[in-house]
C-alpha cells in the first residue's frame, strides 16, 4: 500500500481508514486497514518513533484499534486494545503521556464496559476520564463524556454512575 519508508502519516491514514470502514460496518476492510497500520508502524525507523507534533505512536494506534472494535460491536476486543493503550500511555513520557489521550481511552473503555453490562465499571472509568480532563480540558473529551452520560442516565441510581454524572455537570 505504501511506497518507501512508512511514516507516522501512513500509520494514521490506515488507522483512520479502519475507523471509517468500521463505521460503515465493513469488518473485513476495517481489520485489513488495522493490519496495514500495524505493519506500517513496525517499519517506521526507531529514530522517528520518539514522537513529536505529528507522530502517531503505538499507544495512539491501540486507542484507535479499540475505537474500531467498539464501532464493530466487539467490546471485548475493544477492551483488550484499550487496556494496551493505557499501559503504553502509563509508560510514556513527555507529550506522548497526553492527559487528553488518557481521558479518551478511559471513555472508550467505559463504553466497552457498558456494552458488556459492567455499568459500575463504566461509571468508575468515566470518573477517571474526568480527572484526566481536569488536567487538560478539551472539547472532544467533554463531548464524548456527555455521550457516555446519555448512555448511563438510566443507571443513575448506581453510586459510580451518579458520581460520574455529578462530576460531569460540575466540569
Amino acid at each position: 500500500m505504501t511506497h518507501g519508508t512508512p511514516t507516522f502519516a501512513a500509520v494514521k491514514l490506515a488507522s483512520l481508514q479502519a475507523k471509517a470502514y468500521a463505521s460503515l460496518g465493513n469488518r473485513r476492510a476495517a481489520e485489513d486497514a488495522l493490519a496495514e497500520a500495524r505493519r506500517s508502524l513496525a517499519r517506521v525507523p526507531p529514530e522517528e518513533q520518539v514522537g513529536g507534533l505529528f507522530s502517531f505512536p503505538e499507544e495512539k494506534l491501540a486507542s484507535h484499534e479499540g475505537d474500531v472494535y467498539l464501532r464493530l460491536g466487539e467490546p471485548r476486543r475493544a477492551q483488550e486494545a484499550l487496556w494496551r493503550a493505557l499501559t503504553l500511555l502509563d509508560r510514556a513520557t513527555g507529550p506522548r503521556r497526553s492527559p487528553v489521550d488518557q481521558a479518551m481511552v478511559h471513555l472508550h473503555l467505559a463504553q466497552a464496559s457498558l456494552q458488556l453490562g459492567e455499568v459500575e465499571e463504566a461509571g468508575r472509568l468515566g470518573i477517571e476520564a474526568l480527572a484526566f480532563h481536569a488536567a487538560r480540558p478539551s472539547d472532544p473529551t467533554i463531548r464524548r463524556a456527555r455521550r457516555l452520560a446519555a448512555m448511563l442516565q438510566q443507571y443513575k441510581s448506581l453510586p459510580a454512575v451518579r458520581d460520574f454524572l455529578e462530576r460531569l455537570d460540575a466540569a
